[in-house]
């Protein structure tokens, strides 16, 4: 069985959950808990450098949800927008919802007054990359290009939590990510749906990224900032909001030994079980044993 094939049931419940948090109301739920009884991982992952900030989030049970103009890949969350497809879709829906013929005087007019508003269904949808919190998971804790990228060189930790945690206790939905090297492209709206449309549109592109990130094996949770209420901190982009409790916390390979002292500390006081990853003896492998 090829990646891609394997990968098939990641599109489908990428597709599932987008349409779930846009259109609730429609929402195939019980496929959904099909695809994450049978399918997904039973744990995610979340790496942290081994700064205080940090580790005092993790241990009171909370998580950061940034928004995507703070991401380190600069295509993250980007999009193209066809505009001649998008603006005559918006005039078929039109002409439809009104009964106007194309090409007539009423079309003519409907086609200037779209034109003329198209830019903000543009900045709308740009807005949206300042405004939306998301929380970044890996499936995997022993991805050499993880620790080193974000746990500060593997001097930091890997935290385990339990996948369907996140649905039953806080109703937050983790959505695999699709690898693809193709852009999203907006080619489609509806008049009496645009902010739907939009969001539909954007949310796919957040859950879409560059195969050259494949490596990551990445889950998000996301968060629009009236979700995140009072919360969400505007200077900052992003939020702090309740997370569920650790299953367990793992040392990178590097780590130095009072931060190390500290990590066991915390994780003893709370049951937490604590791993730490060590380098293979004969190959560029790495393990994790429990301390």
């Amino acid at each position: 069985m090829t990646k891609q094939s394997d990968d098939n049931w990641k599109k489908d419940l990428n597709q599932l959950l987008v349409d779930s948090l846009v259109y609730p109301k429609r929402a195939d739920y019980t496929k959904i808990g099909i695809y994450y009884d049978t399918k997904a991982p039973k744990h995610l992952y979340k790496y942290y450098a081994d700064n205080e900030r940090d580790v005092e989030t993790v241990f009171n049970n909370e998580m950061w949800y940034s928004a995507p103009v703070c991401f380190n890949d600069p295509y993250d969350c980007d999009f193209a927008i066809d505009e001649p497809a998008t603006i005559d879709s918006l005039l078929s829906s039109i002409a439809r919802d009104n009964n106007i013929k194309r090409g007539s005087s009423a079309w003519k007019n409907a086609y200037i007054a779209t034109k003329k508003e198209f830019p903000s269904f543009r900045n709308a949808i740009i807005s949206m990359k300042s405004s939306m919190g998301v929380a970044c998971l890996s499936e995997n804790y022993d991805t050499i290009l993880m620790w080193s990228h974000y746990a500060n060189n593997h001097k930091g930790i890997c935290v385990e939590y339990s996948l369907i945690d996140f649905v039953r206790c806080l109703s937050f939905t983790p959505i695999p990510v699709i690898y693809t090297k193709e852009k999203s492209v907006l080619s489609n709206l509806r008049v009496n749906s645009i902010e739907k449309d939009m969001m539909d549109f954007f949310l796919k592109s957040i859950v879409h990224k560059d195969s050259a990130w494949e490596y990551e094996n990445e889950w998000r949770i996301v968060r629009d900032n009236k979700a995140c209420g009072e919360k969400w901190n505007n200077e900052k982009h992003g939020a702090l909001l309740e997370s569920v409790r650790p299953e367990s916390v793992t040392l990178g390979c590097n780590v130095k030994p009072q931060f190390e002292d500290e990590i066991k500390a915390k994780c003893k006081s709370e049951g937490i079980r604590v791993h730490k990853m060590v380098k293979g003896m004969s190959d560029y492998g790495m393990s994790r044993v429990e301390l």
